[in-house]
């Protein structure tokens, strides 16, 4: 089960747990819209748009946790990060 905000006494707190094997594990992304899993997860604001991107990808590998997710948003995160590292030594 899901631990909820207000099981704990700060916001790191809940973020630490968001970002747990835990919490990653179990969480559903099926029948949840993009911003409602960002919010959930409390992802930084800027994984917005990777949350979005991501969704549809994993919803057709039949992928509907957490963690799936977070490694797939992990990856088109570094890929932005590469692209822009070598359009600068351009």
């Amino acid at each position: 089960m899901i631990k909820k905000r207000s099981d704990f006494n700060s916001e790191d707190d809940y973020i630490k747990y968001t970002r747990s094997s835990e919490c990653l594990s179990a969480y559903e992304l099926n029948g949840k819209e993009a911003e409602e899993i960002h919010y959930d997860m409390r992802f930084p604001e800027s994984w917005l748009p990777h949350v979005k991107k991501a969704l549809p990808t994993l919803i057709k590998q039949g992928k509907f946790k957490g963690i799936d997710l977070y490694f797939l948003v992990d990856d088109l995160l570094m890929q932005e990060e590469d692209y822009t590292v070598t359009e600068t030594k351009m």
